[in-house]
């Protein structure tokens, strides 16, 4: 039984072919396509309303040395933080998630039963873009009502404004009560140095110290205020952001710098041949050393804190909202979707492939009927042996 040969398709033998067909796929082509206007025609119309809001820049502190403001961020106490991952975040909330529902009974609209459906349906008809240049682009989807996703997007943005006022007053009240127990208590403790600073003065007169000693108490009470300021941030950021957060380690290496400073001007305070050691000044000296260091490094931090509890208490008060609406949402006036061209063209090309694919295949397998039907004998005959 002489073996048949299999016969391949080149590249002309399939346009011809193909031409053989053309009638029927030329006809095919135009009830495909009708039928995919047809069923784009009948989709109900999406609408997209958008918005645009910008975030309005960190509010600054003022009354704040110009030296400190280098170790002391200005958003540290009752500054309000307006940075755009936290408006994403609020947007991108449950909380927001959960309102918007409410409000537009979402789970009639989409016509679903459970909670993941909703929200899933839900981010997929509303979302949020960064522009990276301090806006952000928010959009919402309704299908057969444009005043529906007006009022969606309209409601989005005033929803964003009252959870971000809800959080920025819980933050600013949370560093209003701390700084408010700092505040009186350095306070107290002016109070209570300058008591014992002028007793001094009174009880045993001015003790004449020399230049070298003059500054180096300044500068022991600069870096002792500086190295104060940065435990009281390092306690605030610690209980903000947890003591593995970068900023958390960076105050402590600070902190550490600060008083490796402190030692270093300690040691040549008492060691330096330029300064009088302090084993030579007398027990009065010491006294009003340790008094009058007291004092500047309370007068100092008194001075820090003051402007900023004030600011504090009024940021407290404050209701006003922290963007600016740049586009306010509109009627949208065309759908968004769908795409009735894209839907008929997409259609047509893979009908055209897959009619395409199949007749070539059908003509392929006429032509190699007689070698199939020897594998299939052939796999019989070894079967029964």
């Amino acid at each position: 039984m002489n073996e048949e040969k299999t016969k391949n398709l080149d590249f002309f033998s399939a346009i011809a072919i193909l031409y053989r067909y053309r009638k029927f796929l030329i006809v095919s082509h135009l009830v495909v396509g009708t039928i995919s206007l047809i069923v784009s025609l009948i989709l109900p119309k999406t609408y997209k309303s958008t918005a645009t809001v910008m975030i309005n820049p960190t509010e600054q502190f003022l009354g704040i040395p110009g030296d400190l403001q280098e170790i002391i961020p200005t958003n540290l106490f009752g500054g309000v933080s307006n940075d755009v991952d936290q408006f994403l975040a609020i947007l991108n909330s449950t909380a927001m998630a959960d309102s918007v529902i409410a409000r537009f009974d979402l789970f009639k609209v989409y016509d679903v039963k459970y909670r993941k459906q909703v929200y899933e349906r839900f981010h997929d008809n509303v979302g949020f873009i960064d522009n990276d240049d301090g806006t952000i682009t928010l959009f919402a989807k309704y299908k057969s009502s444009p005043e529906k996703a007006k009022d969606m997007a309209e409601f989005i943005v005033d929803t964003l404004n009252r959870i971000n006022l809800k959080l920025n007053n819980e933050r600013t009240k949370n560093s209003r009560i701390f700084l408010e127990q700092e505040y009186q208590r350095v306070k107290d403790n002016v109070k209570d140095s300058d008591k014992r600073f002028t007793s001094l003065q009174s009880k045993y007169g001015f003790v004449d110290f020399s230049e070298q000693i003059k500054a180096s108490i300044i500068l022991m009470g600069e870096l002792e205020t500086k190295r104060m300021l940065s435990k009281i941030e390092l306690q605030s950021l610690s209980n903000k952001y947890g003591p593995d957060h970068p900023l958390v380690k960076n105050i402590k290496e600070q902190l550490n710098s600060f008083d490796k400073e402190i030692s270093n001007l300690t040691n040549q305070f008492h060691q330096s041949s330029v300064v009088l050691p302090l084993k030579k000044v007398p027990d009065l000296g010491l006294e009003y050393f340790e008094t009058y260091r007291e004092f500047k490094i309370n007068e100092a931090i008194f001075e820090f804190i003051t402007p900023i509890y004030e600011k504090t208490k009024l940021e407290e008060l404050k209701n006003v909202p922290n963007f600016v609406v740049l586009d306010y949402p509109a009627v949208p006036d065309y759908k968004d979707s769908p795409k009735r061209a894209l839907i008929v063209i997409v259609t047509v090309i893979l009908f055209s492939v897959v009619s395409t694919f199949t007749i070539l295949l059908r003509e392929y397998y006429r032509m190699n009927r007689g070698v199939f039907h020897q594998l299939l004998t052939k796999q019989e005959d070894e079967d029964r042996e």
